[in-house]
């Protein structure tokens, strides 16, 4: 029995299994996950098709009813050699197949890259000082080494996986470029680039299988959003505009490498943008440890890429709203911005612990989306630092732009509790 055979077998069924409950998992208990926990939780499942841990599967060809014969099942009367023979020859040719196809897979993934980057290299010049400046700013605050950025009509993208560089658009507007740059260099610090490389491997071996190349596609709807939100609570831009900006870039890109160049996954990733959701990380864990625990690994795993839980709560919702803006766009914004106010709130636990309360709000928000006035009401009953530290958050908080000449006024009241066990 081919070795190679048995580790294929292996790994679509460990895999397959793995991916359904993964599916499950993120319907139902990751539902409101951050993209993060999704990214991690298919990118197991990829891994789960490479490295079939846990329970295996026997696929002897010697399974039939008979008698036990020297440690293999055997036909009554029927010679070991005889019935293993035909097996292994159905074994052989399915792996002379498949590296066939491996093979051929390898060339035309090998080409493709070979095109991009010539491509990339003709359409492409050096950037400017005043670019590189920016993401020079955008890499020392995220973390990231410097990429070598050039300027072209394939961008905003990452190209390449062990010194990769950075393709910005030509024509970018300046009100735009932190926005791709943020999201491209978060792609960096997540390390997509290794991980895109690992995809096409697991995609390349199993090219047979529909059911990795669909945990495929949902790792890189979860690494795109993960990198869209990162944009957003960045306060780069605001959810409205940014989505307008992929939409954009998603219209005017067709090669598949911009930042948007998936219009299969455009929709969903608006969809995540402007919709207020509380997303709720620490089901990762609990999901993650499931699957574990069926896959049979047997041990702790840290699966959770986010923080742990704290018991601080901030809610709250839009009071009164005048002008063109509704109260859904409004606390779609909160909801992007809450972790902000959530660490205000922490601040002023580590002084007193037992602090609960009110902080009643009301801003105005201009043509072009910006703060304006912000001032504490009547029913706040959490000033001083706190009060000041939420007002500081809000005031750089980016609203859609209103077209309308028109000021917005919006009345807010935010409640900070304490978890209760």
């Amino acid at each position: 029995m081919s070795a190679v055979f048995h580790w294929l077998a292996s790994g679509v069924l460990a895999g397959t299994a793995f991916f359904v409950l993964a599916w499950l998992v993120s319907v139902t208990w990751l539902k409101r996950a951050r993209p993060e926990v999704h990214s991690l939780l298919f990118g197991l499942v990829l891994l789960r098709f490479l490295v079939p841990f846990g329970p295996t599967f026997s696929f002897s060809p010697l399974s039939a009813p008979g008698a036990h014969t020297d440690g293999a099942w055997v036909a009554q009367g029927t010679p070991v050699i005889e019935q293993l023979e035909p097996a292994q020859s159905v074994a052989s040719l399915i792996v002379a197949a498949w590296s066939l196809g491996v093979f051929g897979l390898t060339l035309a993934r090998f080409a493709r890259y070979r095109r991009v980057r010539r491509l990339v290299a003709r359409l492409a010049t050096g950037a400017p000082e005043t670019v590189v400046t920016r993401v020079s700013a955008v890499c020392a605050r995220m973390g990231v080494s410097m990429p070598r950025v050039l300027l072209g009509d394939l961008g905003p993208c990452v190209v390449g996986v062990i010194r990769p560089f950075l393709v910005l658009p030509a024509d970018a507007r300046a009100d735009v470029i932190d926005a791709m740059v943020v999201h491209e260099v978060m792609h960096m610090r997540r390390r997509d680039p290794l991980l895109r490389f690992v995809q096409s491997v697991v995609e390349t071996l199993f090219f047979f299988w529909p059911v990795v190349r669909i945990a495929s596609r949902r790792l890189t709807l979860a690494s795109e959003q993960a990198c869209d939100l990162a944009v957003v609570e960045a306060g780069v831009m605001g959810p409205a505009p940014y989505a307008e900006l992929l939409l954009e870039v998603g219209l005017k890109h067709e090669v598949g490498l911009a930042m948007a160049a998936k219009p299969s996954h455009l929709e969903r990733r608006i969809d995540m943008l402007l919709t207020e959701r509380k997303l709720r990380p620490m089901w990762g864990a609990l999901a993650l440890a499931t699957i574990f625990g069926f896959a049979g690994t047997g041990g702790a795993i840290a699966a959770n890429p986010t923080e742990s839980p704290s018991p601080a709560l901030v809610t709250g919702a839009v009071e009164s709203v005048e002008g063109p803006f509704g109260k859904e766009l409004i606390q779609t914004v909160v909801a992007v911005h809450m972790n902000e106010l959530r660490a205000c709130y922490q601040d002023l636990l580590a002084e007193q612990p037992d602090a609960e309360g009110t902080v009643n709000l009301h801003w105005a928000i201009d043509d072009r989306g910006s703060v304006k006035e912000i001032c504490a009401s009547e029913g706040t009953t959490l000033e001083g630092k706190l009060s000041r530290c939420v007002s500081d958050r809000i005031s750089a908080w980016q609203f859609p732009r209103a077209d309308f000449g028109e000021v917005i006024n919006v009345k807010y009241p935010f409640m900070f509790g304490l978890a209760r066990k």
